[in-house]
């Protein structure tokens, strides 16, 4: 299964007309109260129409404000938190009640740091920083919870040093640089031990010198000129999960 796949799943409980047809349970006299202009205010609370979703939003003068807090049969689904009818702040996501995903949001968009956890362990998979919805900054990903790449980005692209490991030992498999998405300068490459078995000379993504190495030793030296393909190609799939994850409950 597709690792988004079980998070994507939690959308169709979401694809329901929470705000639009609410069915309301007003028991208290506190909740769900609107003004003599007819506008939400305070606290609210709604029912999804087979009540298996319970949500608990704050509102001010009919606009989401503050803490908005969903539950699927008792169990914590979301927190999020509204400025003006616009997620803003820290938003959180659970699965069966644990979290999995932690996003810092500014007017409905990626803006600050972004945690992925996997399981009821809280296993961290990715450690990513946005500004204005683009990934700016380092970036960590982690296999089995062991770091495996780390990154630097600057307007959505590969920008400074890359360093790829082996989760396994924590050494370094893989380390270049990259200018504007395109790998340029030294890469060098190691074994399992941390021995560096190759060097290449990259010049704006074009490979110009392979150079192998064993024992510490110069082995073999040979120029070349192609074009090869980009170390780390992977999509944003966390700016892809947060559009799919918050597409029912983002104001419309």
């Amino acid at each position: 299964m597709n690792k988004n796949s079980i998070l994507l799943i939690l959308l169709t409980f979401l694809s329901i007309s929470i705000a639009q047809n609410p069915h309301i349970h007003d028991e208290e006299e506190k909740i769900n109260q609107k003004d003599k202009k007819g506008r939400k205010q305070g606290e609210w609370h709604f029912f999804d129409e087979k009540e298996e979703i319970f949500v608990m939003s704050n509102y001010k003068n009919d606009l989401l404000e503050g803490n908005s807090i969903f539950y699927k049969k008792d169990k914590l689904l979301f927190r999020l938190n509204y400025s003006q009818n616009q997620l803003n702040g820290v938003n959180e996501a659970y699965k069966k009640g644990h979290l999995v995903l932690q996003v810092e949001l500014k007017n409905n968009k990626l803006d600050g740091a972004l945690h992925k956890y996997k399981g009821h362990k809280k296993q961290i998979q990715c450690i990513q920083n946005y500004k204005n919805h683009k990934r700016e900054g380092e970036a960590k990903y982690f296999k089995k919870g062991k770091l495996f790449v780390l990154a630097n980005f600057q307007n959505n692209k590969l920008h400074g040093l890359y360093t790829e490991y082996y989760p396994a030992t924590g050494k370094k498999k893989i380390e270049t640089t990259f200018e504007n998405g395109i790998p340029t300068g030294i890469q060098n490459i190691y074994d399992k031990e941390g021995n560096k078995i190759a060097s290449k000379t990259i010049k704006k993504g074009l490979l110009v010198e392979e150079i192998s190495f064993k024992g510490g030793k110069e082995v073999s030296r040979k120029n070349i000129k192609e074009r090869i393909t980009v170390v780390f190609s992977k999509e944003d799939t966390n700016k892809l999960l947060f559009k799919n994850m918050f597409h029912y409950i983002l104001p419309h």
